[in-house]
């Protein structure tokens, strides 16, 4: 099921394993901190594919309690907060993606800010990604990271694995 809400949300997908979302941009959508992203994953086996999310009020796009959904060729520039978040998720790959210049309300960047901030997540890959500019961490690997990859993703200073 792919769905738009009334609370700042561009895209919700939930029960849709097998979708891709390709060459979409994503931008200006007014997301709470709450909402997390303008679009949100809560299906899993969702491929992201050379979409762009740029300007939201708080993160670009948000992957939750979701299994196997790739990110591939994607931007994440001039978010809020985040430009990407991920929480209690799976089989995570991000590949050849960018993380740019997020943060730009300037939350806390010791709460939850930056390029990207994964939480309770598992067999996640990244690679190729490049983290730069942001306001906060680049990348961020918070709470009981298993089998965890990084191959090649080149970050700003602040990028670091806090456990």
């Amino acid at each position: 099921m792919c769905s738009s809400d009334l609370l700042g949300v561009g895209l919700h997908l939930v029960d849709a394993a097998g979708t891709i979302v390709r060459g979409l941009r994503f931008d200006r959508f007014a997301t709470t901190v709450i909402s997390h992203g303008a679009v949100i994953d809560e299906s899993g086996g969702v491929r992201f594919e050379q979409d762009i999310f740029t300007q939201n009020a708080s993160s670009g796009l948000s992957v939750v309690r979701s299994a196997g959904t790739t990110i591939d060729h994607c931007t994440f520039a001039d978010n809020g907060q985040l430009g990407l978040h991920a929480f209690d998720a799976s089989g995570l790959v991000v590949r050849s993606s960018r993380l740019s210049h997020n943060n730009v309300e300037q939350f806390d960047p010791k709460m939850e800010a930056g390029g990207a901030k994964f939480s309770s997540v598992h067999d996640v890959v990244l690679d190729g990604v490049m983290a730069d500019t942001n306001l906060g961490n680049g990348i961020w690997f918070d709470r009981s990271e298993e089998h965890t990859s990084e191959l090649q993703s080149p970050c700003n200073l602040v990028c670091r694995l806090l456990l």
